[in-house]
């Protein structure tokens, strides 16, 4: 019998060999976004570059081959492997009861079933690969297909000028991080699934098809009726139903469960897709059961609390899998924004990658949970990377503290992580042109600035010389963004210092001048943008 450990496992080789082969073509669309120029060039230099970067059949299959030659070799392993250990422990247990079964190498029933599952396993390994694709834009896009016509809007984008070379490349990262890559239309489906999911799914399927095929042949040989089932913690709930029983093959023993009430043969019963169940001779009044009544009420640990919220187990092992492809996602927009150079884009993303990794050792431990790096693995992505996210957090943590003061760490960096957004659109989608009229209002000599002072307003006022567009190019998106009591509605205010004193700010209740370096922007999408000197930071009257 195949345990639910074993079914767990067996899969984390291939999973493996399917994530390097994900995160090669991830790191060569990177490489390829950035190459030559693609999205600044001209539009004839932009067909030039699409014919010397597209994909094409050759290059694809170039690309794949050594991830597909050592998946072919897992796969033959698996399969051998399984059905040996599957056949020697039910010899094992037939042998108890002094029943002997024929040797594997002339059990020619047994040995064409294993045939069998190995043209299937190879067949469907075949028609994953042939599925690879992404999900871009809400779009299922086949992989030979997606470089060509992502390009192609890309390249529309910014020449329209619609959008920014760099709000496109950020773009094309974030969808591609999010999807990852996907087996479209996963066997005629409708439904894409992530590689790894799509691969465990069907290894484990087809590794209990073959395992329950030998099983019903060896008790047809051996006029065995009874098998027991296996149990582990974490069923899902339909499987927990009837896991740790005994079943009557014929049906006959109306003791026990039947084929029907255990599913056998629906996708989603027993030894259906991602089952982990298997079973195993039951020898009535000789055996000895593995699974009591007791036993199975007590496999699943405590429900726990979790940042107030309940979880059981299931619950909690799907909650894991989130957690392990939300790492793995973050894990390849800092792989692809290196790639791509976009340092500032890498530095949220490894911030946000650290996050997920505490957020994951902390919910293991809540559960007492076994963390599994095999979900979480991305090719590359050594120690060395790893600890680079502890200065990245290091360097946000600088950056949020001097932004903000909102009464502890964590505070501070939350708001600068949900900013960044923001800050993102005010520099590449806002109307960053000064606008005269309101900025007159605090320049020294103006029409604008003399009516204020007839009416007896007192503006604080730039210093001659300095430039208030020039301060908008170099620092718009880098200051504080003001919201209402901190953290609730932007004002579409930012406050920020400059490296040298700017103006003088009015303390309208004094009277008093102050010269300053720190000043706001105001924003208007439309109307464009003023500066106003504001009270240095540490100000005392």
């Amino acid at each position: 019998m195949l345990s639910p450990e074993y079914m767990e496992r067996v899969t984390d080789h291939l999973i493996e060999l399917y994530q390097g082969l994900e995160d090669a073509i991830l790191e060569d669309i990177a490489k390829r976004i950035n190459k030559n120029g693609y999205l600044t060039a001209t539009g004839e230099r932009q067909a030039e570059v699409l014919i010397e970067n597209g994909y094409t059949s050759e290059e694809i299959g170039s690309l794949l081959k050594p991830y597909l030659d050592d998946i072919d070799e897992e796969i033959h392993d698996i399969i051998n492997r399984s059905s040996l250990k599957h056949y020697e422990d039910e010899m094992k247990a037939y042998r108890s009861v002094n029943k002997s079964l024929v040797d594997l190498r002339k059990n020619n029933h047994v040995n064409n079933t294993i045939a069998s599952a190995m043209d299937r396993l190879i067949e469907g390994n075949s028609n994953i690969t042939k599925s690879l694709g992404v999900v871009y834009n809400g779009e299922n896009i086949k992989l030979n297909d997606f470089y060509m016509k992502s390009l192609n809007q890309a390249a529309f984008q910014v020449a329209s000028g619609a959008f920014s070379r760099q709000q496109v490349v950020r773009n094309l990262v974030n969808n591609l991080s999010d999807s990852g890559i996907r087996v479209i239309n996963y066997q005629n489906s409708g439904r894409n699934y992530t590689v790894e999911s799509a691969s465990k799914m069907l290894v484990r399927t087809t590794v209990n098809q073959m395992t329950s095929e030998i099983s019903l042949l060896n008790a047809k040989d051996m006029e065995q009726d009874l098998m027991e089932i296996s149990a582990h913690a974490g069923a899902r709930p339909s499987h927990a139903e009837w896991q740790g029983q005994i079943v009557s093959l014929s049906g006959d023993n109306t003791k026990y469960l039947s084929l029907d009430d255990i599913g056998y043969g629906d996708v989603g019963g027993f030894l259906g897709a991602n089952c982990r169940h298997n079973w195993y001779p039951f020898f009535e009044g000789i055996s000895e059961r593995n699974w009591t009544k007791e036993t199975l009420e007590d496999i699943d640990p405590e429900p726990f609390d979790f940042e107030d919220k309940e979880y059981t187990f299931y619950e909690a092992t799907q909650k894991q899998r989130q957690i392990e492809r939300t790492i793995r996602k973050y894990k390849h927009r800092v792989m692809m924004y290196d790639k791509v150079g976009d340092d500032e884009s890498k530095l949220i993303a490894q911030v946000r990658l650290q996050r997920q990794r505490q957020l994951y050792k902390d919910f293991n431990k809540a559960g007492n949970l076994r963390p599994t790096t095999v979900n979480t693995n991305v090719y590359g992505y050594n120690r060395s990377k790893a600890s680079e996210e502890v200065w990245a957090n290091r360097k946000a943590q600088k950056r949020a503290n001097i932004l903000y003061d909102l009464g502890s760490d964590k505070l501070n960096l939350d708001i600068y992580l949900r900013d960044e957004k923001l800050r993102k659109a005010i520099r590449n989608d806002f109307n960053l042109n000064i606008n005269q009229g309101r900025q007159d209002k605090h320049i020294q000599g103006t029409n604008n600035y003399n009516q204020e002072l007839a009416q007896g307003r007192y503006k604080s006022y730039l210093l001659e010389g300095v430039d208030p567009q020039d301060l908008v190019n170099k620092y718009a998106g880098t200051g504080e963004l003001r919201r209402v009591e901190n953290i609730g509605k932007w004002i579409n205010k930012e406050f920020i210092e400059a490296d040298k004193d700017i103006g003088y700010w009015i303390d309208i209740k004094t009277g008093d001048e102050v010269i300053t370096n720190r000043f706001s922007i105001s924003y208007s999408k439309g109307k464009g943008v003023h500066i106003v000197p504001a009270k240095p930071k540490h100000y005392r009257r």
